[in-house]
């Protein structure tokens, strides 16, 4: 055994000999600098997110409003797999909905009833008081993130505030 162990050391030994003396610290001639590449696409060409909206209220009784926003990419994939991030703005606040505002007594919300559109909805908190005569929100801008966007998906869009979510993906405010 003991002659095993020492011809192993011998054997390892020679090949860290061997391979230090086959290296050089010289290398030959760098060739030439090939031509610049194409420009990459940038890291957010799949997501889709709209400019501000002013909101069109319609009002179906004293307790409820709506209006509906043109989403053309919005599709049938990205409503099942996808992720919609809706966002209301008055003044320099914005906020994620659905959103409850109990000092207004207001209620938004969203949904994506049909590709290309989402129709947002403005309720009364309590079902019973009528809606303001001016309401809180009255921008609003969504942002379609598609299932097939690799290791990004993983994070929890829907509870990063705004400016957060903007920042990661590297869009406009």
């Amino acid at each position: 055994m003991k002659i095993t162990v020492i011809k192993s050391k011998h054997f390892l030994f020679a090949l860290l000999v061997a391979f230090s003396v086959s290296c050089s610290t010289e290398d030959g001639q760098d060739g030439a600098t090939g031509p610049a590449g194409a420009d990459g696409q940038n890291g957010n060409a799949n997501i889709i997110s709209s400019d501000w909206i002013v909101a069109q209220y319609i009002g179906i009784k004293p307790t409820r409003s709506y209006f509906t926003i043109p989403a053309p990419g919005l599709t049938q994939e990205i409503m099942d797999t996808g992720i919609i991030l809706v966002y209301g703005k008055q003044g320099p606040e914005v906020w994620n909905l659905p959103l409850l505002l109990p000092f207004t007594g207001e209620t938004y919300s969203f949904v994506c009833s049909a590709t290309g559109s989402i129709t947002v909805f403005l309720d009364s908190s309590d079902g019973i008081t009528p809606l303001p005569y001016e309401v809180s929100l009255e921008k609003f801008r969504y942002v379609l993130i598609p299932a097939n966007m690799g290791g990004r998906s993983s994070l929890d869009f829907k509870n990063m505030p705004y400016n957060e979510v903007m920042d990661y993906l590297d869009l406009e405010y």
